[in-house]
């Protein structure tokens, strides 16, 4: 925003250069750059955060420079209110919420001309166009207030009537620029009787604009809906000064004030002209604000000892109201109706900070106190573990976007009605949340391989959204993919991934987290290929999947390798039963090892004959790793072979080779009776 240091001259006297006040409110908060001249007078380019809409005006700037050089605001005059006789103008406001204060005034015999050189001059400083007197005024009073207003020629206002209601869809308004626009029913407008004659809060229309001929005018002050207005410039893709201040809000104690202003800037530039009648509607409710504030809490939070007189010197000169509680150290601090963004303690200390310079409190080194370490939640806990897992196994950390297109969002799988879309996309490619983190992790893949970069192993800790019953629902999950070959630190690196790696991957996370009773069950997916899907589950839930990328999902995202995917609900998984952490000491005695080949119907999984192995052999069998699996010739149709090796040991003494066989036997034997297995 441009500022004049002419203007702002009327309202707070500057003892120093433009370059020195530049400085000074830069260090105060301001993102100012230096002036430059224009006719004269150095014009400021200031950078205004979306939370001061009180720096939106001359005045506002002027409070901020006498509370950095100690001196007092002068506020310009303004005009009495009008008794207002008559019936003109009509005001009926039918959207109260859009619109909560509106104040109309009528001014007869105006004489429209040009400004005084002076307005003009400034006018221009700052960027405005001069055009005649009475908009002149309105576009003056912005600058000065901060407050938006326009000027209507009354007599062409039908029925001598303002209407603030929402346009009727197809309605159309030929704005000062000379544009027709179309509007809709979700877009506010000021009416006549008849037609819309503005679309409130940002433009006016050509038919009722102020011309050399106008001698009755109807001067608006309004305040309307930050959300409205910002809906509707997007939509008409209309930018003006005057939306600029509404969309980051309009205090409703200024509409009559800056009417008041714009009243006795009338009666200055227009002698002849009077006031004849004022209509307002106010819905505005506005309690008072006070905040609480103990005067040691500022010298506490900020390092240095600040006085509590000048802890009151400062923020009185900002406007705020300092009073003191008999019987207490703390006072309790009036917010004035132009600071929405004070609202706590903290907001009242770093104005105190600001203003008083940071450059002058001292550094020091904060009193050490020893304190526990921070118990985090236990998901954070598990969160961290398996990021650490994951990370160790030679996986690296990737994090992408939750957003997706149409496209994105079908190759999840997932049906249209159950993704979650976004309302307002800020583009068609991130219109939907992503239902899972499969595509997600490929189009990283792709991305790498299109690169010449071929092994990937990477996992991501993230959300996946989704709309059940029509209500949204999220779940964090911990997707993993791997494809090319073996990361660096794993033994035998130049041979490709697969299956069984991200399984080994799985197995050792799950063995880390110390999940209880785990398993895998064989699973249909329609994102993995079929015979290649495995189901994770512990004590009956689900805690996620893995298994080979289907290749129409491969051949969708551009990838001609094969990948390999694996995914945790991150809840299931917390929620799973843990086993108990013990510690045992070294073996004393060596372990016999015994390797076992059987023949077993197809659909018997490695896991059960593993668990008849294990109940079988009983303590002494202290691991039965498999080692094989094979289909074909010589092997019968329908048949596969395991090949197990089993590892017999005792904590108390040497087996002999009569107690293994003993054992192993009863190993054979159970697997015959149970799974039906024949020795290979």
């Amino acid at each position: 925003m441009r500022v004049s240091f002419r203007w702002l001259s009327r309202y707070v006297q500057i003892d120093v250069s433009p370059e020195v006040l530049c400085r000074q409110l830069t260090a105060a908060g301001l993102s100012v750059e230096t002036g430059r001249q224009i006719d004269g007078d150095t014009v400021f380019e200031i950078e205004i955060t979306s939370n001061r809409p009180d720096w939106l005006s001359h005045i506002g700037i002027a409070r901020e420079i006498a509370a950095v050089t100690g001196k007092q605001v002068s506020l310009p005059a303004e005009a009495g209110v009008a008794a207002g006789a008559g019936d003109d103008p009509v005001l009926d406001v039918q959207e109260p919420r859009l619109c909560p204060r509106y104040v109309a005034r009528l001014i007869r015999d105006a004489a429209v001309g040009e400004s005084p050189a002076e307005i003009q001059q400034l006018l221009r400083a700052v960027g405005s166009r001069p055009v005649n007197n009475a908009v002149d005024i309105t576009n003056f009073c912005l600058f000065e207030t901060g407050q938006p207003m326009h000027a209507f020629d009354f007599d062409r206002l039908r029925g001598g009537a303002i209407v603030v209601r929402r346009a009727r869809d197809g309605e159309t308004i030929v704005t000062i620029d000379g544009v027709v626009r179309t509007l809709d029913s979700t877009m506010l407008v000021i009416a006549d009787a008849e037609k819309p004659v503005a679309i409130a809060g940002i433009m006016g229309g050509t038919e009722t604009e102020v011309t050399a001929a106008t001698k009755n005018i109807l001067l608006e002050s309004a305040c309307f809906d930050a959300v409205a207005i910002r809906r509707t410039r997007r939509k008409l893709g209309l930018s003006t000064d005057a939306s600029y201040r509404f969309e980051r809000g309009v205090e409703p104690e200024n509409v009559a004030a800056a009417s008041r202003r714009a009243v006795a800037l009338f009666a200055e530039l227009m002698p002849q002209a009077r006031e004849a009648a004022c209509r307002e509607f106010n819905q505005t409710v506005l309690p008072s604000r006070t905040i609480a504030l103990n005067p040691a809490r500022v010298s506490q939070l900020l390092g240095t000892q600040m006085p509590a007189s000048t802890i009151k010197r400062i923020l009185n000169s900002l406007g705020f109201i300092v009073q003191p509680q008999p019987g207490s150290r703390v006072v309790e601090v009036g917010v004035p109706c132009y600071r929405p963004d004070v609202r706590a303690t903290e907001d009242l200390i770093e104005e105190v900070a600001r203003v008083f310079g940071y450059e002058r409190i001292e550094p020091a080194l904060p009193p050490l106190k020893p304190r526990a370490a921070p118990a985090y939640p236990p998901r954070q806990q598990l969160r961290a573990l398996l990021r650490r897992v994951l990370q160790a196994q030679g996986l690296q950390e990737v994090m992408s976007y939750a957003f997706q297109n149409r496209r994105a969002t079908l190759l999840n799988k997932t049906a249209i009605e159950h993704a979650a879309q976004i309302r307002n996309p800020l583009s068609k490619e991130l219109e939907f949340l992503r239902p899972g983190m499969i595509v997600s992790l490929l189009r990283i893949i792709a991305f790498n391989n299109n690169r010449a970069i071929k092994d990937c192993a990477v996992f991501e800790i993230g959300k996946q959204y989704s709309v059940k019953d029509g209500q949204p629902e999220e779940r964090e999950m911990v997707a993993i993919m791997v494809c090319g070959r073996r990361p660096h630190h794993w033994l035998d690196r130049s041979r490709p991934v697969g299956f069984f790696d991200i399984k080994g991957v799985v197995e050792t996370a799950l063995r880390q987290v110390r999940v209880a009773g785990w398993e895998f069950v064989s699973a249909e997916d329609s994102r993995l290929r079929g015979g290649e899907a495995l189901r994770i589950c512990a004590g009956g839930s689900r805690l996620g999947t893995l298994g080979t990328v289907a290749p129409d999902l491969l051949t969708a995202c551009d990838i001609a390798a094969d990948v390999y995917y694996a995914e945790f609900d991150l809840a299931a998984m917390h929620a799973a039963e843990k086993t108990a952490c013990w510690y045992a000491p070294l073996p004393k005695y060596p372990a016999v090892v015994r390797d076992i080949a059987i023949v077993v119907d197809r659909r018997v999984s490695a896991a059960q004959a593993q668990a008849v192995i294990r109940a079988a052999a009983g303590p002494l069998a202290v691991a039965a790793h498999l080692f094989d699996v094979y289909e074909g010739k010589p092997i019968a149709a329908g048949s596969k072979s395991l090949a197990f090796s089993i590892e017999y040991q005792s904590a108390d003494t040497t087996l002999t080779d009569e107690q293994v066989s003993s054992v192993h036997q009863r190993v054979l034997s159970a697997l015959s009776a149970q799974l039906q297995a024949v020795l290979r």
